[in-house]
């Protein structure tokens, strides 16, 4: 390192001495947790730990240029040690605790970044969204709330759609909407294509597509591009965090400099987009009204910075309750967003706009770093309905709680007869719930 003081620890990590060590002691670990598997075949830990570890030696030699013979051991043994863990999970450990550990498994898989293996974290976001554990959120969570069931459903969806297995997703469609808890059927998707954690009935039907005439804000952003565009211009190149790294095609680059989330506007970089936050400040119907978020970027401004080459994965943002409205600044010319498999072509100073809810895709195809600005805006129908919040029994969204006296005023501006009362319903749903639990420990394997 001394020799080399401009590599520092990246040299040190790098080297031959330290790769070599690493190699022995995994060698040495994986073997003593084989000795421990021979004891105990069914120990759910030690299964996840070989999967995860050939996983990861899977992604290393395919990285390396393994042969398809080796990559194919590699890939059977990383399945087979997945697949004993789920056996055990759900044959032999509690079901609260096997609910902790299969959403513990699908993080850490994920983290792997291996599209070969996105199937096993597929059954895993099943195994844990039918879970009692996860279903109960339903009746103590509002609809306003991510609850575990629906957002491992959504996630699972989330990732077949990028696969393009669309059968698969179909089958989970039909089985997430067929849920029943307390007589009721929480899940309300009508499209395999838009299958936001957060779902609000009254808000629809989904427009992918949204006419920019309807919107005021595509008026002003269209009308004020040249005092927009001089202050993109005039921005100094600063490091912008990653925008979604989950999202982004291996090599790629999507970036966000954000002006206004969480409620509240970034002052240092309004210092830096002076005319922008100026224009904008107002502009934010959610905001305007004084209507609570829903998620954390209920309503959002920021530029976004995508290079060539680029693809962001097909995903949709979370909740159907937002609204994306986005102009071209620069270098638009070959990249293309994607809606509900409808592509269009970004232009400088054009503005479309589009349900955050839907799937949708940026595909870069141009020579040059394209930039736009995107400005997130709360759902026309639901700042017309304000009075759906009334329907946060527990008092809070998924991103905030409501002030005191805030809940009950929103239901007094419901319509007559507008029902708020699912106690029964929620009631009935976790004594099923709880009964669900006691019939599985009841047939939990003992050894």
């Amino acid at each position: 390192a001394e020799n080399q003081p401009d590599a520092g620890t990246t040299w040190i990590a790098d080297s031959p001495l330290v790769a070599s060590f690493r190699d022995r002691y995994y060698a040495y670990r994986v073997r003593r947790i084989k000795n421990q598997l021979e004891a105990n075949p069914h120990d759910v830990a030690n299964l996840q730990h070989l999967g995860c570890y050939y996983a990861l030696q899977f992604k290393e030699k395919k990285a390396g240029g393994a042969s398809a013979t080796d990559l194919m051991e590699l890939k059977e043994m990383t399945r087979d040690y997945y697949a004993r863990a789920l056996q055990g999970i759900s044959t032999r450990l509690d079901p609260v605790d096997g609910a902790k550990i299969l959403h513990m498994t699908t993080t850490n898989l994920l983290m792997v970044k291996e599209p070969e293996f996105n199937s096993i974290a597929v059954e895993y976001m099943l195994a844990l969204a039918r879970s009692p554990v996860a279903m109960v959120e339903f009746c103590t969570k509002s609809e306003f709330q991510e609850r575990g069931s629906s957002y491992n459903y959504a996630a699972a969806l989330t990732m077949l759609k990028m696969e393009d297995n669309w059968e698969k997703a179909a089958e989970v469609l039909e089985e997430a909407t067929s849920v029943e808890i307390g007589g009721m059927r929480p899940i309300g998707w009508q499209h395999v294509w838009q299958t936001p954690t957060v779902y609000i009935p009254e808000i629809g039907p989904s427009t992918p597509w949204w006419d920019v005439e309807l919107l005021p804000i595509a008026k002003v952003l269209r009308e004020n591009y040249d005092v927009i565009k001089k202050d993109f211009d005039a921005l100094v190149k600063t490091d912008a965090p990653s925008a979604y790294p989950n999202l982004i095609s291996a090599g790629g680059t999507w970036e966000m400099i954000t002006l206004f989330t969480r409620k509240s506007w970034d002052p240092k970089v309004c210092e830096a987009l002076p005319n922008i936050a100026r224009l904008l400040q107002d502009a934010l119907p959610g905001n305007k009204a004084g209507l609570p978020n829903i998620v954390y970027n209920s309503e959002e401004v920021s530029i976004f910075r995508v290079t060539p080459g680029t693809t962001v994965l097909r995903h949709n943002g979370g909740v159907n309750a937002r609204v994306n409205v986005t102009i071209g600044l620069r270098g638009c010319q070959g990249c293309f967003l994607e809606v509900r498999n409808e592509r269009r072509e970004w232009a400088d100073g054009e503005v479309m706009a589009f349900d955050d809810s839907v799937d949708h895709a940026v595909i870069h195809e141009g020579p040059e770093d394209r930039w736009v600005l995107t400005v997130g805006i709360m759902h026309p129908q639901l700042v017309a309905q304000p009075w759906l919040f009334g329907r946060c029994h527990t008092g809070c969204t998924e991103y905030q709680e409501l002030a005191d006296g805030e809940l009950e005023r929103y239901r007094q501006m419901a319509p007559p007869g507008t029902k708020f009362d699912f106690s029964k319903a929620h009631a009935k749903g976790i004594m099923e719930c709880e009964q669900r639990l006691r019939d599985l420990r009841a047939h939990r394997i003992r050894d």
